[in-house]
């Protein structure tokens, strides 16, 4: 099987203390964490993917207030990897 590095990139958010990354392989599986980044973050690579396979990714950015994490609505995106 061929490995497939995807690369996501985003417009960083003002007033953002973080990014959380989110990724699924099955459209019927749950999203987990990949990653959390921090303010100065603008992209995020994921390796090791299959050719051919369908890739859900989702991102939120996130502040903190009083010690508690608030979070974003998530943008998501589906790639099918070439």
């Amino acid at each position: 099987m061929e490995v497939i590095t995807y690369c996501l990139t985003w417009k960083k958010i003002k007033g953002a203390v973080g990014y959380e990354i989110q990724l699924k392989t099955s459209k019927k599986a749950s999203y987990k964490t990949v990653k959390v980044l921090g303010k100065n973050a603008t992209s995020y690579t994921q390796k090791n993917l299959g050719k051919g396979k369908t890739v859900y990714v989702r991102v939120r950015t996130f502040n903190t207030a009083n010690g508690t994490k608030i979070y974003g609505s998530w943008a998501a995106k589906t790639v099918k990897l070439k």
